[in-house]
């Protein structure tokens, strides 16, 4: 329903702007963040795609900051130090299974964990969810752009439902 609403109201003059790549082969979520990155960014605007996890994660972060709410990416890869000659990977000091986005909505703490194609969460990630929800936050794992769309409109339309009760 609320992709149909956004189709409906769609200008199609925007899916063909040549500073935001393929555009008019774009899913309509993705022209809806083409089309708000124009807005905020002065008509100018990635091109965006959540063809694999990097780009998924790039639209969800650069979405939230947009809607005025705080995301960030977390990376736990580690820190590279040279020994002997070779790269070595340390621990870093994150929390193994940590979710890939932390973000602030509507001041509920939302973690993102961002799954693509084939990809399971790891017992680490799993035992992570578990804490954050116990702890009263939000977690989701995103596996597309447009689903990550429906969960938010979702998820805000239920929070304004709440404070109007």
């Amino acid at each position: 329903m609320i992709m149909r609403a956004i189709k409906d109201t769609y200008d199609s003059a925007t899916l063909f702007n040549p500073d935001c790549g393929n555009a008019h082969k774009d899913n309509l979520a993705i022209a809806r963040l083409k089309r708000l990155a124009r807005q905020k960014q002065y008509g100018r605007c990635k091109d965006y795609s959540d063809d694999d996890a990097n780009s998924l994660t790039v639209c969800v972060v650069d979405y939230l900051n947009f809607m005025q709410h705080h995301a960030e990416r977390v990376a736990v890869t580690g820190i590279p130090t040279i020994r002997n000659g070779k790269i070595e990977w340390r621990r870093s000091h994150m929390n193994r299974g940590t979710s890939d986005v932390h973000s602030i909505i509507a001041s509920r703490a939302c973690m993102l964990e961002i799954k693509h194609g084939a990809d399971e969460m790891s017992s680490e990630q799993k035992e992570y969810q578990k804490k954050v929800e116990a702890a009263g936050g939000v977690y989701i794992v995103v596996r597309t752009f447009e689903d990550f769309l429906n969960w938010y409109d979702n998820f805000i339309a239920s929070i304004k439902e709440a404070d109007n009760e």
